[in-house]
């Protein structure tokens, strides 16, 4: 496989200086990776351009010279496409162009986990690491209840995943009014009314309940 076989440079440095996160060479692909976190991308100015058009330019430049394909990845920590590069990067260097996100990546991780195949230690703990940060800096996002269907947890488990409340010795956890309120002494009507309103009320023929007060907000319940 190709990915056996990737070149990983960090932060080199390009002919006009700009110097990418990451540049991958694996297969027939030569990969510029820009990730962000809190910053933003350099923006142009009256002497500089964008800094991803300065990334894609010279990253593509590159590429020729290897006799490979140019793509530019970005990766933030935004839930869409920033705004910084919509409508700030041309159309041709957007064609080489893909956007993801910290949270999408965090998911990608969590189901390699989660699938079963086989990872040397090294790999494994470095994914687990990896996943662990991305927790502890809120970068993951809803992936909906599919995952659970995923997991290996739930899948390889025999039986019910729930247990009885009422068999537990010590339970936190709401059962509902009728288990709740299930003491002694019972709870017995209240012979006068609990709440009272003065002004102008109104009978309600469905219940023993009047509405009153001098916006009519408050309510008379007899028992």
């Amino acid at each position: 496989m190709d990915a056996l076989h990737a070149e990983f440079q960090f932060w080199p440095q390009f002919a006009d200086g700009t110097e990418p996160d990451l540049v991958i060479i694996v297969g027939k692909y030569y990969l510029s990776v820009e990730a962000k976190y809190l910053s933003g991308f350099g923006q142009e100015t009256a002497t500089t351009k964008h800094q991803l058009v300065r990334e894609a330019e010279e990253g593509a430049h590159e590429a020729r010279g290897l006799g490979k394909q140019f793509r530019l990845l970005a990766v933030t920590a935004d839930h869409y496409l920033p705004p910084e590069v919509q409508g700030k990067v041309p159309g041709e260097i957007l064609a080489s162009f893909k956007w993801t996100n910290w949270q999408h990546i965090a998911l990608t991780i969590y189901e390699a986990l989660e699938s079963g195949v086989a990872l040397v230690p090294e790999t494994r703990a470095f994914a687990e690491d990896l996943y662990a940060l991305l927790l502890h800096k809120n970068l993951r996002s809803y992936a909906g209840v599919r995952v659970l269907g995923d997991s290996r947890a739930l899948t390889d488990h025999q039986g019910t995943a729930f247990f009885e409340a009422s068999s537990a010795s010590y339970r936190g956890s709401f059962l509902g009014f009728l288990a709740s309120l299930d003491f002694e002494p019972q709870l017995v009507p209240l012979s006068q009314r609990i709440f009272f309103g003065r002004g102008q009320s109104l009978f309600s023929p469905r219940s023993n309940c009047r509405w009153g007060g001098w916006r009519g907000d408050k309510m008379d319940c007899g028992f």
